[in-house]
C-alpha cells in the first residue's frame, strides 16, 4: 500500500503574495499533491466567528481531522493539525515542556501530535519546533522518547526550524531515515534558502518518491513524500 504525506506549515493560511487569509489556495495545494496525510503547523482554531482552519480543510477535502493546541495567539487557538482520508485512531496531544528559563523575549508553547489509524499499521507524529535551543533541546527529548515508545511503522514530520547539518537532526537521523536531503530547500518560499521543514520515515518503509512542491502559498513550501507501507 503506497501512501502520500504532505508536511505544510501554512502560516494560518496567510497568503505569502496578497497577505490575506486564503484557506483555498491551502486547500487546493493538497488536493493537486493527492495527499494522504496531511501534517499542518501554524494553524488557527476557532476565530473571528469563523470555523477553525482545520476543520475548514478537513471539510474542504472530506477528511478526518485533529487539532494539537499549543497556546491561545491573541486569543485564538493556535498549534498543529492533522488532516487525513483515513479515519484516526486515538490522537492525543503530547506538550513539550517549557524550558525553566527562556532564552529570547518571544516564545511559544510547543506539542507533537501522535496518531494510530483504524485500518492501517501506523503511527504518524506531526510537530512543529520553537526557534531556540532551549525549546528544540525539550522538543528533541520529547520525540525521542516517544520514538522509544513506538514498536510499529512509524512517520514523523513537520517544521523543526533546524537546518540538515544541525546535531538534532543527525539524531532524529539514527533512528529514522530523511526523505529528502539538504538540497530541498522549504524556507521562505520566494527565493528560498533552507530546508527547515521534514518527513522522516521508519526504516522498514519504503520510500517511492518525495519532494518538495515549489508552489507559493505559505511562506513555508509544502513537502511531499510517496511512501510504501
Amino acid at each position: 500500500m503506497e501512501l502520500k504525506f504532505l508536511s505544510f506549515n501554512i502560516q494560518h493560511c496567510k497568503n505569502y503574495i496578497t497577505k490575506e487569509i486564503d484557506v483555498d489556495s491551502v486547500v487546493n495545494l493538497i488536493k493537486e499533491s493527492g495527499a494522504d496525510i496531511i501534517g499542518l503547523n501554524e494553524v488557527y482554531g476557532e476565530h473571528k466567528g469563523n470555523l477553525p482552519q482545520y476543520e475548514e480543510i478537513a471539510k474542504k477535502l472530506g477528511f478526518h481531522y485533529y487539532f494539537g493546541q499549543t497556546f491561545m495567539f491573541h486569543g485564538t487557538p493556535f498549534g498543529n493539525a492533522i488532516i487525513s482520508r483515513f479515519k484516526l485512531k486515538n490522537p492525543e496531544t503530547i506538550m513539550i515542556p517549557d524550558p525553566p528559563i527562556r532564552d529570547n523575549h518571544w516564545y511559544e508553547t510547543r506539542c507533537i501530535i501522535k496518531t494510530n489509524f483504524e485500518d492501517i499499521d501506523l503511527t504518524v507524529l506531526v510537530t512543529h519546533y520553537g526557534l531556540f535551543e532551549s525549546e528544540q533541546e525539550n522538543a528533541l527529548n520529547t520525540t525521542l522518547d516517544i520514538l522509544n515508545s513506538i514498536e510499529n511503522k512509524l512517520v514523523l514530520m513537520g517544521d523543526f526550524n533546524l537546518e540538515p547539518d544541525n546535531k538534532k537532526i543527525k539524531i532524529i537521523e539514527k533512528y529514522l531515515d530523511n526523505t529528502l536531503d539538504a538540497h530541498n530547500l522549504t524556507y521562505p518560499s520566494i527565493e528560498p534558502t533552507k530546508k527547515i521543514d521534514y518527513i522522516f520515515k521508519s526504516k522498514d518503509l519504503k520510500l517511492v518518491e518525495a519532494k518538495i512542491i515549489q508552489k507559493v502559498v505559505s511562506d513555508h513550501f509544502a513537502h511531499f513524500a510517496k511512501i510504501k507501507i
